[in-house]
């Protein structure tokens, strides 16, 4: 038997096998939605940020800048969720352990400066899920 067909017998093992794998990294990749979709909702986003992630600078709209047009990368965005943005912005940090055991903005995990508002209510994994169903959901290319 040659070599053509003795792999030829082992194909549609081999296709069935790449066929779920790429099934379940579709159901991977749509409960990671579904989970940052549960987090936006529990931690509010909306109302600063518009149920469409459109933001706004007008009175009648939500105060947080608009996410579709958002020029962070997935890293800063997470960044952000995590120890929030320092001063006025009041956007608060999410991460549990942010600043004391996760370093934020480059500075030595310590202290939470005095005027970042840390609320520590979500682990990375679903920081790193919000941001995946932020980038999917609102951001434009």
């Amino acid at each position: 038997m040659n070599n053509t067909r003795k792999l030829s017998r082992f194909a549609p093992a081999f296709m069935a096998g790449v066929t779920m794998l790429s099934w379940a990294m579709v159901a991977d990749a749509d409960d990671t939605i579904e989970i940052g979709q549960d987090v936006w909702i529990e931690a509010g986003c909306a109302s600063c940020h518009g149920s469409r992630g459109q933001g706004g600078t007008d009175p009648d709209s939500p105060a947080g800048p608009s996410l579709r047009t958002t020029q962070l990368s997935e890293d800063e965005m997470f960044e952000v969720i995590a120890c929030g943005r320092r001063g006025v912005s009041g956007m608060p940090g999410w991460a549990r352990g942010a600043y004391f055991e996760m370093a934020c903005y480059g500075e030595t995990p310590g202290q939470v400066p005095e005027d970042v508002l840390l609320i520590e209510a979500f682990d990375a994994d679903q920081i790193d899920a919000l941001v995946a169903y932020i980038f999917t959901t609102f951001v434009q290319d």
